[in-house]
């Protein structure tokens, strides 16, 4: 946003691109997010190419990457869990199976609930979990060993809406041994 607009991260590049949002510090306006909230329709387009974007890597990075080690996934952000259910697919750990937690904003759990996979589902390995994780108190349990992660997630905010993010899941973790992986 330094090239485009003022020189301060207190600005997200979305208000400057658009004022008609209005022109305020991202402490006080979440950018885009805060047009989605106002306009549902466009959440949902935002969300199918969000899916349509998965095509292009997400089975590579899936089946490349280190998830083979972990029983279960916190998907931090996770959208309707078209990552999530991938991991799920690929690593099923035998009698124990492999679980997960999808994690977002409650619009967009309540939609996840309607889409995910009906075969997970019904197999009880997906947990939906509403909330904001610019609020510490909202995110999910954390259990030893667990891989939480965060894709597509960090660049759509600020560098200081970034760091909250990760203070926050840091303090969430507290003194539990897990793997963070963040993919952008």
């Amino acid at each position: 946003h330094q090239m485009f607009g003022p020189n301060n991260s207190e600005f997200l590049s979305w208000n400057i691109a658009f004022p008609d949002f209005e022109f305020v510090p991202s402490n006080q306006k979440r950018g885009i997010w805060d047009m989605y909230d106002k306009h549902p329709e466009h959440e949902e387009q935002f969300t199918r190419m969000m899916e349509a974007l998965e095509g292009l890597g997400g089975f590579a990075m899936a089946t490349d990457g280190p998830f083979a080690e972990y029983s279960r996934f916190i998907d931090i952000g996770g959208s309707r869990g078209h990552f999530l259910t991938k991991l799920l697919k690929l690593y099923n750990k035998g009698p124990q199976k492999t679980t997960g937690v999808l994690f977002d904003l409650p619009s967009v759990i309540a939609i996840a609930k309607e889409v995910f996979d009906p075969e997970l589902k019904k197999e009880s390995r997906i947990t939906f979990s509403s909330g904001d994780f610019f609020k510490v108190n909202t995110i999910p349990e954390i259990k030893d060993h667990d891989c939480i992660y965060l894709r597509y997630i960090l660049h759509d905010w600020g560098d200081n809406e970034a760091k909250l993010i990760l203070k926050n899941l840091r303090f969430a973790i507290g003194c539990k041994r897990v793997s963070l992986l963040i993919g952008e």
